[in-house]
């Protein structure tokens, strides 16, 4: 499982990059194909690039989170970064309950602060921060993947 999420991590911000670049290299394409000459396979290559970054992005986001729940174990992994009322005891059960649904939406992140998952020897960079709606609440972002990417969503009882 490791070596998939240092795979996954290695490779996310070119996974983004080549589809972000795909789509905006078939944007005159579509135009010309699909939209003059009434051509659909522009439409479906387009579709289908967007639609395999997409999972690509799911499915690291799922690889990483089950890692992270199946490997944390103590409170001694959780190494803070910032000043916090949160324990480390506070923030391991908060993460073995991580979800990728959020729910309500129309709220924002805020603040919050970051800390390290000490796994194997390795440490993973996260990032909590509250949602502006509940104060109960609070957004995942791992950091690993070059842009601080959201995995999901935390609730502190």
């Amino acid at each position: 499982m490791k070596i998939l999420v240092d795979f996954f991590t290695a490779i996310s911000l070119w996974v983004g990059l080549v589809t972000i670049l795909v789509f905006l290299l078939m944007i005159p394409y579509f135009h010309i194909f699909v939209i003059k000459r009434k051509k659909k396979a522009v439409f479906y290559t387009l579709a289908s690039v967007l639609l395999m970054g997409v999972f690509l992005l799911t499915v690291q986001n799922a690889i990483f989170i089950h890692y992270l729940k199946s490997n944390l174990k103590s409170d001694d992994q959780i190494v803070l970064q910032e000043r916090t009322q949160k324990s480390t005891s506070e923030i391991k059960n908060a993460l073995l309950k991580l979800s990728t649904f959020k729910g309500k939406s129309g709220s924002h992140p805020i603040g919050g602060f970051s800390f390290d998952v000490i796994i194997n020897e390795q440490a993973y960079r996260m990032r909590i921060e509250q949602d502006s709606r509940d104060e109960n609440f609070y957004w995942v972002y791992y950091e690993g993947y070059g842009s601080g990417a959201e995995i999901g969503f935390i609730t502190f009882e």
